[in-house]
């Protein structure tokens, strides 16, 4: 019996110490995030169309203008985001991040992360696709990085080498029409509104249809590039 109490004690004991072991490193990473919620934070990359961002090679702390989708889904820097109204986030298998949210920007949460915290102005969209779910950020006060600033002119700026490529008819229901005058050639991918890719096309002819058959209704997101340029623009599908 004395010897089954002493069994018995010991795997208590190694339970406590595993246990003082998890909430030790809890405590570590939330005290790192925390240092992080830093209101003088420099953003060194500014994205204002969609941008993948590398797991090393890319700046700690990012912000996404209000034109821009943003994909971090590998694992890389623990990282600081700032995301404009209208700016959109998706990450996947991330370590520590911390999320700055305007009213009106987006963050999807595809999981894999090693802990997501945000702080939010009211009117902002988190969807929790996989585990960990974001949590609340507790910074008081955040003030959003001035510089570099985000261009004022948008997608559709008139300069743009393809702002001659039109899109139509918007909303759609069966096919996309692109008009590319200048026989441009491009790559054209679609995406839904979580950030899968539907359809990926080349394409060099003056007027081409892209097949949206099937689709359900919604917001979708097209991305058009050629050498010098991208843009991405959004598009509705209805029934």
């Amino acid at each position: 019996m004395a010897a089954l109490y002493s069994t018995f004690k010991d795997k208590i004991n190694n339970m406590r110490i595993k246990s003082l072991f998890i909430i030790v490193v809890l405590l570590g990473m939330f005290s790192s995030m925390r240092s992080q919620c830093n209101a003088s934070q420099t953003a060194s990359l500014v994205i204002s169309t969609v941008y993948s961002v590398a797991a090393t090679s890319d700046p700690a702390v990012i912000k996404v203008c209000n034109t821009g989708i943003a994909y971090d889904t590998v694992s890389g820097l623990n990282r600081v985001w700032y995301l404009e109204s209208g700016a959109r986030l998706y990450l996947k298998n991330n370590p520590t991040t911390l999320v700055y949210m305007k009213s009106g920007s987006m963050l999807i949460n595809k999981g894999g992360a090693s802990a997501i915290m945000a702080y939010t102005e009211p009117s902002v969209t988190i969807t929790n696709l996989g585990f960990p779910s974001v949590t609340n950020n507790t910074c008081t006060t955040v003030s959003f990085p001035a510089s570099p600033v985000c261009s004022t002119t948008g997608l559709d700026n008139s300069a743009d080498v393809l702002s001659t490529v039109s899109l139509f008819p918007i909303p759609l229901k069966d096919y996309l029409i692109i008009e590319n005058p200048e026989r441009l050639f491009l790559k054209v991918q679609l995406y839904n509104s979580l950030g899968v890719l539907i359809s990926l096309n080349h394409l060099q002819q003056e007027k081409a249809n892209v097949d949206v058959l099937g689709l359900a209704p919604g917001i979708y997101y097209i991305s058009i590039e050629n050498k010098e340029k991208q843009v991405t623009r959004k598009i509705v599908i209805t029934n």
